[in-house]
């Protein structure tokens, strides 16, 4: 008889230890829903906001929303660009940033029609640095056979704070 009222009282905690498992991770799920999604809308709004660089051509491949950024390290930031492809044919072309490693950049490459433009949404990130003030540069390139060449730059000015 003693054995069947121990194991009675393994299943039942067993249970209960289960059900406290499984009410913690509905907790967590539900604070990490909370937090990711709040920071989906922060740069959704960013986008929003972001004015619309004026066209980019042939005498100005890339035309930047904004040439002065400010920017909290680990915060994203969104600059909107405009990009004109001067070459022959269509390819596929995408951004890079030039700045010292002061910034992180994500971006999705484009493909252009020859003498067409494109809009680009980025989204940079001020690494680690001292707060200061930093001269960056936007640089087209496009896909040449699996190797990116160069194709434009324009500076833009960032302050990290």
């Amino acid at each position: 008889m003693r054995n069947k009222k121990a194991a009675i009282s393994l299943g039942v905690n067993a249970i209960v230890i289960l059900i406290i498992a499984v009410i913690m991770l509905g907790m967590i799920l539900a604070f990490l829903k909370g937090t990711f999604s709040n920071l989906t809308e922060d740069l959704e709004s960013k986008i929003k906001e972001e004015p619309t660089p004026a066209p980019a051509t042939s005498s100005s491949p890339i035309s930047l929303s904004r040439e002065y950024l400010t920017i909290k390290q680990g915060d994203p930031e969104v600059i909107k660009a405009s990009v004109f492809n001067p070459l022959n044919a269509t390819h596929l072309i995408s951004l890079n940033i030039s700045c010292n490693n002061i910034l992180t950049l994500e971006v999705t490459p484009k493909i252009i029609p020859s003498l067409q433009r494109a809009e680009f949404i980025t989204i940079l990130r001020a690494k680690a640095v001292p707060p200061d003030v930093y001269l960056c540069s936007f640089i087209s390139v496009y896909n040449n056979s699996g190797a990116w060449t160069q194709i434009a730059t324009k500076d833009f000015t960032v302050k990290v704070k």
